[in-house]
């Protein structure tokens, strides 16, 4: 790839990590035990992971999450403490803990996510349908491309 392209590339990927960025500050609001609660943007992360994946090991989110076991311990603890995740030993590896999202982190999660979709409504609403479609199919089309290259 000659000097031309790979700087245009490198600009169109700077954009898209700001407009991803700027998603990923918005983060809702949701109300446990009736108290309002901001999770942290890893929190939210961690619920939509083990969401998709339940029984995630530890050391395997904070893997995926770049942050230290001690940092994922942390913010485990946090999320037990919300009753929204719990962890149960894992039964190969006595000291590994596996990860489960409990009735009310199942409830938080889609509530969390349906404020983020809104969100993502919001941010796409300008842009028309046509477009909106191709955005998300070459997203999907590089997260499926990601997977086949590691």
């Amino acid at each position: 790839m000659d000097k031309a392209h790979k700087d245009e590339y490198y600009q169109l990927a700077a954009r898209f990590q700001d407009a991803i960025m700027s998603l990923e500050t918005e983060i809702p609001e949701i109300t446990l035990n009736k108290q309002v609660v901001r999770l942290t943007l890893n929190q939210v992360r961690t619920l939509h992971l083990v969401s998709r994946n339940p029984g995630l090991r530890q050391k395997d989110l904070a893997r995926i999450l770049g942050v230290t076991p001690p940092a994922v311990t942390n913010l485990i603890r946090r999320l037990i403490d919300l009753d929204l995740v719990e962890a149960t030993l894992n039964g190969d590896d006595k000291r590994a803990h596996s990860l489960w999202l409990t009735q009310k982190g199942k409830a938080a999660f889609l509530e969390v996510r349906e404020a983020q979709i809104e969100i993502a409504a919001q941010f796409l609403q300008p842009i028309p349908l046509k477009t909106q479609q191709s955005i998300v199919q070459s997203l999907e089309h590089a997260l499926e491309a990601k997977k086949d290259f590691g």
